[in-house]
């Protein structure tokens, strides 16, 4: 719908600030959770469903803003901050800028805020990808300057929770939770072999238990996206699923190379670099199956491919002028 819907540049640039203020909105809430505690429907919501575990870690209450997971919130305002930040670069006027950069720099609070230890990934790996693909040398030196920043956050000891906290994230074989879902993978590693199209779909997880409550799959963890892919629709649909992932990354990237417009080709690089940062969180953690991810996911793409073809058609169009004028000129 997306993809049919958006006809011109102005759209998708109105578009993206849209998303860019929902996610100012959602950030400055968090913060707010974080500094005034959850307003009283918030906390009612997470007694009432049983999430206490959830969103209170070492006595300490975690933000979630304006969804129902302080997991998926981290996850969403860390690959969304990637965004805005990447887009702020790009040629506006000086109040639209200061938006993209306050949802950024909140969403960067939010995120910490939130303890969502797969968010911090995020950052580092859209960075990679938006030092490959950018392919210049000034990048090359920011990139490797963030880099180093990074490496000494993650081997410097620290008394500060949510430091620790960051520096837990890459210390996967100390992490008990991490060890707990490397286990759960090579149990389940068997039966996904002995099953090519899986135990069909919502066999697993909530969903198993509200469906097929008491069996074997009902009762196992996937947490990893692509183990839930695995589990319900067997290495076969893994195959297809991660062929589709592939298949979307490597024609964005082809198809940016290719671009000449500056303002198109910057947001085809954010939302590349954004991309390929999730595809890897997703063997982590669930993110593109569940809210609100599995609705901007495809908006994304959607944005991305009209993004490319709106710059074929300027190209074509030029390449069609400049014909049309040698014509002329004969």
């Amino acid at each position: 719908m997306t993809y049919a819907f958006i006809r011109t540049k102005k759209e998708i640039k109105n578009l993206l600030t849209f998303i860019t203020i929902l996610l100012l909105i959602t950030s400055v809430w968090g913060i707010l959770q974080f500094f005034n505690g959850y307003l009283s429907f918030e906390m009612a919501y997470v007694m009432a469903n049983d999430a206490v575990h959830l969103v209170y870690i070492n006595g300490r209450w975690r933000s979630f803003g304006t969804m129902i997971s302080p997991a998926q919130y981290g996850i969403v305002v860390a690959y969304l901050m990637v965004l805005v930040f990447i887009l702020a670069s790009r040629k506006m006027s000086f109040f639209l800028k200061m938006i993209y950069l306050g949802a950024g720099f909140a969403a960067l609070f939010a995120m910490v805020y939130s303890g969502t230890r797969s968010a911090y990934v995020v950052v580092p790996l859209a960075l990679i990808t938006l030092v490959i693909l950018g392919k210049n040398l000034k990048l090359y030196f920011i990139g490797a300057g963030f880099g180093v920043l990074f490496l000494v956050l993650i081997v410097t000891p620290s008394n500060n929770y949510q430091i620790q906290r960051i520096q837990s994230a890459f210390n996967g074989e100390h992490d008990e939770s991490y060890m707990v879902r490397k286990r759960n993978q090579e149990m389940i590693r068997p039966w996904i072999l002995a099953h090519p199209l899986g135990g069909g779909l919502g066999s697993t997880g909530v969903w198993g238990q509200k469906f097929s409550p008491g069996t074997f799959l009902a009762k196992f963890p996937p947490d990893s996206g692509y183990v839930r892919v695995a589990v319900e629709l067997g290495w076969i649909g893994l195959i297809i699923y991660l062929i589709m992932i592939g298949k979307i990354m490597i024609s964005g990237i082809f198809a940016y190379w290719k671009m000449t417009d500056p303002e198109l080709k910057k947001i085809v690089l954010a939302i590349l670099s954004m991309l390929a940062a999730i595809s890897v969180v997703e063997y982590a953690q669930e993110v593109i199956n569940k809210l609100p991810t599995n609705m901007l996911f495809w908006i994304f793409l959607g944005i991305l491919f009209k993004s490319i073809q709106i710059e074929k058609a300027e190209q074509q169009t030029q390449l069609l002028t400049a014909e049309f004028g040698k014509v002329e000129s004969k």
